[in-house]
This record gives structure tokens, C-alpha cells and sequence, in this order.
């Protein structure tokens, strides 16, 4: 049998004559007209009688139910907003409540810290009252803390400061808490405390002192609490060689900002540093050098002036010099070079800080006006506004006379429960004895209602199903 293959090529054509046999079967399709008639059964029309009526029904509860759910939204919406407004007004409610709480407890607070001014100082009721006035006055105007500065005044008072001076320095300090190189009052009146002492400055010169610290702050890479620790720590002795609490702030600075080492490390160096160079054996030493640290009349020219002069002469000397070792080891010793080379180095810089000081003593009125365009502060000035008005109802007599008969009330209770105290064994016993006779009716009626459901006994069940045996059973 052969095998052939076919290959059949099919060429598919659309009819040319669709359009004629369309309009053909058009011209016999017309006059032609027919009736359909739809036959209905009885069930058929009893079966869309009911569905008509189901659908009726379930139009009209649809309807209803749209109509009942706008009136649950309307009524939840109503019930919400009540909601709201009961907890918005609630919680401020309870706010306000806690507040005005903490605010009575800071008013006897700060009643209690006037006294104790009151018994540093000795002064007068009136002087007193004086101090608590401006200090309301301060912190509503400004936004400073009241409790703050009633602890500054109890701190000043303790210096023998007295009240007039106490209420003058106190704008000063409050001033301070709003200037940004400050940390917190307390600690700002321990340095005025150190250069009341040290520099014998005045307390109304007291806002010229922390204004060129802040101003001193704001404009090199130092804090004011560094300054104030250096205050503190070496003001007696650079002082007393003749120095003024603006060079030490320019010195102080010009080692800070260059070594970054801490502030009680410095002011341990400069004590050091300052009194080697008051020792004669120094000043013969540095003057067979061509310095000379002594005037005419044979005192020490100071501190500031000493570093300068020193400056001056170790710049026209190299580092690499034996002479530059001798006169570092000489003014500072081993363990201070780090200390002695960036005060002579650096004198540029500690002019610069001197003169800022100088020129910025009006930084800190100018910084505690900026403040009050700030939120917090605002926010603060009110609080203290509230504050204040606390306080003045908390010295009215007619809350003292209420305070008093509570406290009185209070302590009439105490007394009369002291006096039941011995008596209290023997209540127990009593309420014993009647606990232990209402126990039996009480579990007698919950019995009645089903409460416990106790047996009252019968035939215990020995063997098969049934109750067979007998038994005496123990109550």
C-alpha cells in the first residue's frame, strides 16, 4: 500500500448577496401579526397574589426599618455628642480639681518657707509680706517659678542678707531663670551667694553680674554653671591677689573653651597657678627673664595683668625653648601645665570674654523680654496668676478659721479613738458572740431558698440499687 500526502488549499469567501436575501426575508416578514395569549392558572394566580403581598410587606418593613435606623443615627449621634460633652466637661472638672488641690498643698508651702525666712532674718511681719509680694509679683509677671524663688530667699536670708537686699536681688535671679545659659535658680543663687561674698558686690549690682555671665555664655564655648563654679571654688583666692570678677570670668574662659576641662579641675589649677605667681621666689625667677610681675612699689600688678605680661613675653619665645619649660614649671608645676599653657596661650581670647562681660551686663533683661513671647512661659505666667490667687485665699482669715476647726475636728476624733483603744478586745468579743449568733438563722434561710442543699439523712446503700442498709451517722 502507498502512502501519498494531499495538501488542499481552501480559499473562505463572504457571500456577496447578504444585504439582498436580508431585505428578501424583510418584504416577506411584513403584515404578518400574532396574538399570544397567556394562560393562567388558578394556583399560578393565588402563587403572585402571595408574592405580591410578600413583596408589599417587604417594601413597607424595608421602609420602616430605613425610617427606625435614621432615628437610631439620629439618637446615637445625640447620645454621642452628650457623651462627649459630659467627659470633656468631667475631665476638666477633675482636672481643675486635682490642680486647685496641688495648689492649696504649694500655698502652705510656701507659707511655711516665708516663715522660715522670717526666722533667719527676724524681720518684721511687714518686711515679710513685703518679700512674698514680690515674689508673686515676679513669677506672674515674668513666668518664673514662685516655689523657686522662695527657696532662693531662704537661701540669701541665711547669708544675713537683709530683706530689702533679698527682695532686690530677687528680680535678678528670676531674670536669670528665663535667660538660656542658666540652669535653675537654685543653683544661680549659690554663685551670687559666692560673689556677694567674695567680690563684695552689691545686691543691686547683682543683675549686672549674671548678665555679663549669660552674655559671657551665649558668645563663647562655655556654661554659666562652669562660671559659677569657678566663682565659687577660686574667687576668694583670685580676688584676694588683686583680680575682679570679670577678668576671672575672661581667664576662666579662655581655658574652659580651649581644654574643655571640667570646671573643678580649673578652678583647683588657678588657685594653684595664682598663688605661685604672688611668691617672691617667682617674681625674682620671672624677673631675671625680663618679666616682671610687680610694680614700681613692689606689689603684684594682679592676676589678669600678670597673664598678659607673661603672654607677651612667652610669644617671642618658641615652645621648644628650655626657658618656656622653666617658667611653665615654675607657675604651675607638673601637674598644671595643662592648665598654665592655654591661660598664657590664650590671652586673646580672654580679652575678648573680658570685654563681652564688660559690655553685657544688660543681656539679662534683654534675654527674660524675648522669653515672654514663648508658650511655655505664657502658659507658667498664668499657673503662678492662679498661683498667686491661691495664696491670697489661703491667708484669709475665714479659710484659716476653717482650716483651724477641721484641724480641731481631726484632733477631737484622734482623742476619742485613743480612748476606744484599751476598749477594743473587749468589742471584739462582743462582735463575736453576735456574728456567732446570727450565723445559724442566716444559713437556716439560705436553705429555704435552695441556697445549700444539706440531707437530712436515711438508708445508706449497701449493695443492688437500692437503699438496703441502715446506718448511725454523726450530726
Amino acid at each position: 500500500m502507498s502512502r501519498f500526502s494531499l495538501t488542499v488549499q481552501l480559499r473562505l469567501q463572504a457571500p456577496q448577496n447578504v444585504g439582498a436575501v436580508v431585505n428578501d426575508i424583510r418584504n416577506q416578514l411584513k403584515g404578518i401579526s400574532a396574538t399570544v395569549d397567556l394562560v393562567v392558572t388558578p394556583a399560578a394566580k393565588k402563587h403572585l397574589k402571595n408574592t405580591q403581598k410578600d413583596l408589599n410587606q417587604t417594601a413597607k418593613a424595608a421602609k420602616e426599618t430605613a425610617k427606625g435606623m435614621v432615628g437610631f443615627g439620629e439618637s446615637a449621634a445625640f447620645a454621642a455628642k452628650r457623651f462627649l460633652a459630659f467627659a470633656v466637661a468631667g475631665r476638666s472638672i477633675m482636672q481643675f480639681a486635682g490642680y486647685l488641690k496641688t495648689s492649696v498643698q504649694e500655698a502652705i508651702a510656701f507659707e511655711r518657707q516665708m516663715n522660715k525666712v522670717a526666722q533667719v532674718t527676724n524681720a518684721s511681719y511687714k518686711a515679710i509680706a513685703e518679700i512674698s509680694t514680690e515674689i508673686s509679683r515676679l513669677s506672674g509677671a515674668l513666668g518664673v517659678s514662685s516655689a523657686d524663688l522662695s527657696k532662693a530667699s531662704l537661701l540669701l536670708a541665711q547669708t544675713g542678707m537683709s530683706a530689702s537686699d533679698t527682695k532686690t536681688s530677687l528680680e535678678a535671679l528670676a531674670k536669670s531663670d528665663l535667660a538660656p545659659t542658666f540652669s535653675n535658680i537654685l543653683t544661680t543663687t549659690e554663685g551670687a551667694i559666692a560673689a556677694f561674698r567674695q567680690f563684695r558686690i552689691e545686691a543691686e549690682d547683682l543683675e549686672g553680674v549674671l548678665g555679663s555671665i549669660n552674655a559671657v555664655s551665649g558668645r563663647f564655648a562655655v556654661e554659666s554653671n562652669d562660671i559659677i563654679a569657678a566663682i565659687r571654688r577660686t574667687g576668694g583666692a583670685f580676688e584676694a591677689a588683686g583680680g575682679t570678677l570679670n577678668e576671672l570670668i575672661g581667664l576662666f574662659t579662655s581655658v574652659r573653651a580651649t581644654t574643655r576641662e571640667s570646671a573643678e579641675s580649673i578652678s583647683t589649677g588657678f588657685r594653684t597657678i595664682f598663688t605661685r605667681m604672688q611668691r617672691l621666689s617667682t617674681s625674682k625667677f620671672l624677673s631675671n627673664l625680663g618679666i616682671e610681675l610687680r610694680d614700681l612699689e613692689g606689689q603684684f600688678v594682679g592676676p589678669f595683668e600678670a597673664v598678659r605680661r607673661l603672654s607677651t613675653a612667652l610669644n617671642q619665645i618658641s615652645s621648644t625653648d628650655p626657658r618656656f619649660s622653666l617658667i611653665i614649671e615654675e607657675l604651675g608645676g607638673f601637674r598644671q601645665v595643662s592648665k598654665v599653657i592655654p591661660l598664657i596661650k590664650q590671652f586673646d581670647t580672654a580679652q575678648r570674654a573680658l570685654n563681652v562681660a564688660v559690655s553685657g551686663s544688660e543681656s539679662l533683661s534683654a534675654d527674660a523680654a524675648r522669653a515672654q513671647d514663648t508658650l511655655a512661659v505664657q502658659i507658667q505666667r498664668v499657673r503662678e496668676q492662679f498661683q498667686a490667687l491661691i495664696r491670697s485665699m489661703t491667708n484669709n482669715a475665714t479659710f484659716k478659721g476653717i482650716v483651724m476647726l477641721g484641724l480641731k475636728m481631726a484632733e477631737a476624733f484622734t482623742k476619742v479613738a485613743e480612748t476606744l483603744v484599751p476598749l477594743l478586745p473587749l468589742l471584739a468579743t462582743v462582735g463575736t458572740l453576735a456574728l456567732s449568733k446570727a450565723i445559724g438563722p442566716f444559713f437556716q434561710g439560705w436553705k429555704q431558698k435552695g441556697g445549700l442543699g444539706f440531707a437530712s439523712g436515711g438508708v445508706v446503700p449497701g449493695r443492688g440499687n437500692r437503699d438496703t442498709v441502715p446506718a448511725m451517722l454523726t450530726p
